[in-house]
């Protein structure tokens, strides 16, 4: 099977975009959209994507050249900036799984296209809880009405 690298120029038309679905994990779900200009045998050829070193399944959607790819990351390891996503069609990524078996340096590898996803980082709340910021304010306001009401008793 010829691979579509050799036959075809790729153009990123939807941008991918990281989602938060809840609490626990992050899960990154980045979607793409590709047209292409050539003569292009097995469009709808199955991807694959490596991620930092760590590959993962495209779901291929039901319309041709609708693709996407989700992984997730645990928030403390979910760290903001770039992600580079490296996308493979099935002869690069039996090149891929090779090389890694053998210990061999992946990057010589060239993916069918790569896509950078933006992500700013995870959100684990207020650097103080409401509760104590409660407190604080409660105890500034008694202290207030306490000194208050002592001077004006003396």
């Amino acid at each position: 099977m010829t691979s579509a690298r050799h036959h075809a120029q790729l153009i990123n038309r939807v941008p991918m975009r990281p989602v938060r679905p809840g609490h626990g994990d992050l899960a990154l779900c980045p979607r793409r959209e590709d047209q292409c200009r050539g003569p292009v045998t097995g469009l709808n050829m199955a991807l694959y994507a490596d991620v930092g070193g760590k590959q993962f399944p495209v779901t291929r959607g039901q319309d041709v050249g609708r693709y996407q790819v989700s992984w997730s990351l645990d928030h403390k390891s979910a760290h903001a900036g770039t992600y580079e996503v490296r996308f493979f069609d099935e002869e690069s990524y039996s090149l891929l799984r090779k090389a890694q078996r053998n210990n061999e340096d992946i990057s010589i590898i060239p993916p069918l296209f790569t896509v950078s996803v933006d992500h700013r980082g995870t959100w684990n709340g207020p650097w103080v809880s409401t509760e104590v910021l409660a407190a604080a304010i409660g105890l500034v306001i008694y202290y207030l009405a306490f000194s208050a009401k002592s001077h004006i008793q003396a």
